[in-house]
This record gives C-alpha cells, structure tokens and sequence, in this order.
C-alpha cells in the first residue's frame, strides 16, 4: 500500500512539472457575476502574439439571453497603430462578436502583448461572466496563415518538485529499513 502511494506521488509530482500553454486572447470581466440590469465590462488583451502577424481575427461567444450587447471599444494601442479595426455582432449568430484586426504588416503591432478593447454589455438576467473565444486566426501582411505558437509558461520549479520526490523515496526507504 505504502509502494503504491508512493508511486501515486511520484506521477503525479512528475505530472506538475510539465510546462502549461498560454493562450492567445485573454478575456477578464470586472466582476465574477452580474445581476440584471448590470453593466458587464470585459477586458480583451493579447498575450504573445506571433511577430509575423499583421492580422488578427477571432470570434467572442456569449450567452445572448442573459446579455445585450452594447459597444466594442478598442484601446488606444490598436486603434494608434491599426489599418483597419473592427468588430461586431456576427450577422448570422447574435451571441458571437466578431472581431478582426488589419495591420499595414508586423512592424505596425503595438507588441507582442498589449491590451486589445473592452467589450460592453447590458446583464438581462443573473449572469456569471463566462465567455468563450473561438475560429481564432493570424495571417502577415499577405494574407497567408502565421502559427499561432502558444507560449510555455513556467509551471512550479522542475528541480524543486524532483529534490522534493527525491526526499520523499528516501524518507520512505529510511523508514522501511527502521521498522526492518
């Protein structure tokens, strides 16, 4: 039994030291719920966008029973250094917003991180503040595809969850060779 949970420790402090993704879009809303009649702000920002990129184009999915879309402002970053910047609700679908975003090429990014507009909605009913991003895109200044290469973001110290699982096998070999 004690074996076995040693081995259970072992995985699953291997499993932690793994590197995790960042992802591309960002989105926080300035509270956790709403009640109706609520403004909901949501904050949109880029996180490490690849430099080749001189478009962007993504898809913000919402509950459009509990929420009336009202404005999409972009920040001044974009809208300072953006050809062509837009967003709206999809024609076809009102609980996705479109957003897309054209640069002359990549020197005209702001950065590779930088906060994108804020999105307004009025709450109908109770809301918790969930959003969903989809069909995200990048392309260059030619209109061909850019990767969008997610990000390692530092997970806990690999060599302080190894030292500590070191310490814990000989703990537990002291303390079997003790009761021995």
């Amino acid at each position: 039994m004690k074996k076995l949970a040693l081995i259970i420790t072992t995985l699953v402090l291997s499993l932690a030291s793994l590197q995790s993704q960042a992802s591309l879009i960002n989105l926080s809303t300035d509270q956790a719920s709403y009640n109706s009649g609520d403004t909901v702000l949501l904050d949109i920002s880029v996180a490490n966008i690849n430099p080749a990129a001189a478009e962007l184009g993504f898809n913000i999915n919402f509950d459009s029973v509990a929420l009336t879309f009202n404005t999409f402002d972009f920040s001044m970053d974009v809208l300072s250094s953006a050809f062509f910047p837009m967003a709206d609700l999809s024609f076809f679908d009102d609980s996705i917003i479109e957003v897309f975003v054209l640069w002359f090429d990549n020197n005209d990014l702001p950065a590779t991180s930088f906060s994108l507009g804020q999105v307004s909605f009025t709450a109908t009913e109770a809301f918790n503040g969930s959003f969903e991003v989809s069909d995200t895109y990048l392309a260059d200044a030619t209109g061909g595809d850019v990767d969008i290469t997610p990000v390692a973001v530092s997970a806990p110290a690999t060599g302080l969850l190894i030292t500590f699982t070191c310490l814990l096998l000989g703990l537990m070999k002291k303390r079997t060779n003790i009761r021995k």
